[in-house]
C-alpha cells in the first residue's frame, strides 16, 4: 500500500506543479459584455467590448499617456504633401496564422473598410482616395483633400490577416481571428461562456506576465463585486462608487481609468418630423432641469465632474472657458413656455447601462428632474450589443433621445464624437449646418494652433446649440485583487500585455 500511495503522489505531483504553473499565469476578469461581432474589430467603435480587439490586432499607430501619437506596426510617418501619408511599417512582425504584417496587409484592410460602408469603422476611410503600397513596408495613403487627423485615425484601424480574411470571410474571420497583438482566441465562450485568449509570444508587445487571459461575462456589478472579493476573479470592471470602500476594506485595490469621455443623452432634432427637440429651446431647457452636480456628489462620490461639453481636460479641442450648464428648473420652464410647451411634453429615451459608475440612477435622476419640469420620460434599456446597429444604421424605432457618449479618449481629440453630431454623418441623428460647416473645415486645418481654437469654438457652439443633455465625465471604476499590479489602461480598454501578476 506504501509503495501504491508512493506511486500516487509522484504522479500527481507534476500534475499540481503544472496546474499551479499555469494559474500563475492566469489573469481572470469580470466584464460587462462580450464583442457583439466577435472577432470582427470594425463592427462597432469604443467601449469596453472593443479592448478584446486590442488585445488581438494592432492599429499603426497608438496614443501615449498623454494623448500623443506613438509608433506602433508603424515605426514612423511623414506627411510629404497636404494630401499624402506615408507610413513606414516595423520589421519582422507577423499575424497569428503566420503571415507577415506588410504593406500589402494595410492595402487590404483599407479596402475591407471601403467595400463596407455599414462597418462602423469605415467613416475612418472616407477622406482616402487610394492606398498604395510603396515596396513591402511602406505604405502611402492618399486623401481628397487634406486630412488633418488622418494619423489619429489609424489609431483605430486594427490590421487584419488577409490570407485568413480572404479564405474564411467576414463572418468566418469573426470566429478565428488572426491578428498581429498580444493574444490570441482559445475560445469565444459563447452562449454565457468565457472567453479565453493565450498569449502570442511572438507578437512585438508580447506579454510580461499574463499567459492566458480568461474573460467571464457578469451583467450586474454587484455579482462583479462578489466575484473579486470571492477571488474567482482577480479584476472586475465597471463597479460603483459604493463599492470602492468596501473593496478597500477587503484588502483590494481600486483604479479610476479616466477615458476622456462624457455621459451624455443625445438629443436628436432629425429623428421625428415634429418633435419638439427641433426646438433649441428646448433643447437648452433639457440642459437647465437637470441637476449634475447633484449626480456628481450623490450618485458618484465626486469621482467625476459635471460636464460643461463633449470633451474632457487634456483632450486637445477642450475649451476651459466653458461652464457646465447651471441647474435651473425655472429657467428650464420659461424656456418650455416661450417654445410653446408651458405643460411639457413625453419623450421615449433609448439608455445603456452596466458600462460606467452609476449609470443606471444616473439615467432615472436625468428622468425624474425632467419630469419635474413637465417633461415625462420613458426610460428604455437596450443591451450594448445592440445598439452599434441603432447607432450606425440609424435604426431608432420610436426613440427620442439615446444616451451615449462623446468619447474624445478615442482620439485625444474632440473632432471624433463632433463628426458624429453632424448632418454629414451616415444616417444622421442631428443636424445644424453650421456646425457642420465647422466640423468639416477643422479636418483640412493642418497647423495645430489655428485647428485647436476652430475646435474649442466648436465646442462652445456644440453647447450653445445644446445637442446634447450634459451629464457628467464618464470614468470607470475597476476593482483589482492583490496580485494585480502594474495596471493600466488605454482609451479602449486594459493594457493587459503590461500587468505583472504576484504569485
Amino acid at each position: 500500500m506504501r509503495h501504491l500511495l508512493l506511486a500516487l503522489v509522484v504522479a500527481v505531483a507534476p500534475a499540481t506543479a503544472a496546474i499551479a504553473a499555469d494559474r500563475a499565469g492566469t489573469l481572470r476578469i469580470a466584464a460587462t459584455d462580450v464583442p457583439a461581432a466577435l472577432g470582427n474589430p470594425y463592427k462597432s467603435v469604443g467601449g469596453a467590448v472593443a479592448s478584446v480587439w486590442d488585445l488581438l490586432f494592432d492599429c499603426l499607430i497608438r496614443f501615449d499617456d498623454r494623448g500623443g501619437l506613438a509608433p506602433a506596426l508603424a515605426e514612423r510617418w511623414e506627411n510629404p504633401s497636404p494630401k499624402v501619408w506615408r507610413f513606414h511599417l516595423r520589421a519582422g512582425v507577423h499575424f497569428t496564422a503566420g503571415g507577415p504584417v506588410d504593406a500589402a496587409a494595410v492595402v487590404k484592410t483599407i479596402g475591407i473598410l471601403k467595400a463596407h460602408p455599414d462597418y462602423a469603422l469605415s467613416s475612418e476611410t472616407t477622406s482616402i482616395v487610394a492606398t498604395r503600397a510603396i515596396d513591402a513596408l511602406t505604405v502611402e495613403v492618399e486623401t481628397a483633400a487634406p486630412d488633418a487627423i488622418l494619423p489619429r485615425r489609424f489609431g483605430l484601424i486594427r490590421i487584419v490577416d488577409p490570407a485568413v480574411w480572404d479564405a474564411l470571410g467576414p463572418d468566418g474571420f469573426a470566429q478565428k481571428p488572426s491578428g498581429s497583438g498580444p493574444y490570441r482566441v482559445d475560445a469565444w465562450g459563447q452562449g454565457g461562456g468565457t472567453i479565453a485568449l493565450v498569449a502570442n509570444p511572438a507578437s512585438w508587445r508580447a506579454p510580461k506576465s499574463v499567459s492566458r487571459l480568461e474573460i467571464t461575462i457578469l451583467k450586474d456589478a454587484t455579482t462583479r463585486v462578489q466575484a473579486l472579493m470571492s477571488k474567482q476573479v482577480d479584476i472586475a470592471l465597471s463597479l460603483n462608487p459604493d463599492d470602492m470602500d468596501l473593496l478597500t476594506a477587503g484588502g483590494f485595490k481600486t483604479y479610476i481609468g479616466r477615458a476622456g469621455q462624457v455621459q451624455v443623452w443625445a438629443l436628436p432634432n432629425l429623428l421625428k418630423a415634429d418633435s419638439p427637440l427641433k426646438d433649441v429651446r428646448v433643447r437648452q431647457a433639457i440642459n437647465y432641469a437637470v441637476d449634475k452636480q447633484s449626480m456628481s456628489v450623490a450618485l458618484l462620490n465626486g469621482i467625476a465632474a459635471p460636464a460643461s461639453q463633449g470633451a474632457t481636460s487634456g483632450t486637445f479641442g477642450y475649451n476651459p472657458a466653458l461652464e457646465p450648464y447651471p441647474y435651473d428648473p425655472a429657467r428650464a420652464k420659461a424656456l418650455l413656455a416661450e417654445a410653446g410647451y408651458p405643460k411639457g411634453f413625453s419623450l421615449i429615451s433609448d439608455v445603456v447601462v452596466g458600462l460606467g459608475p452609476a449609470d443606471t440612477q444616473i439615467h432615472q435622476k436625468a428622468a425624474a428632474d425632467l419630469a419635474a419640469v413637465g417633461i415625462k420620460v420613458e426610460l428604455r434599456t437596450t443591451p450594448y450589443t445592440a445598439r452599434p446597429q441603432k447607432f450606425y444604421g440609424g435604426q431608432w424605432g420610436d426613440v427620442d433621445v439615446f444616451s451615449t457618449t462623446w468619447n474624445g479618449g478615442l482620439y485625444r481629440d474632440v473632432i471624433r464624437t463632433a463628426q458624429d453630431f453632424a448632418c454629414s454623418k451616415p444616417n444622421p441623428f442631428f443636424c445644424d449646418q453650421e456646425i457642420t460647416a465647422k466640423v468639416q473645415a477643422s479636418q483640412t486645418m493642418m497647423d495645430p494652433v489655428e485647428r485647436e481654437a476652430a475646435l474649442q469654438e466648436l465646442m462652445a457652439l456644440f453647447r450653445d446649440r445644446a445637442a446634447s443633455l450634459y451629464l457628467v465625465e464618464y470614468n470607470s471604476i475597476v476593482g483589482l485583487s492583490a496580485r494585480v499590479e502594474n495596471f493600466a489602461t488605454r482609451p479602449t480598454g486594459i493594457i493587459v500585455e503590461d500587468i505583472v501578476l504576484r504569485p
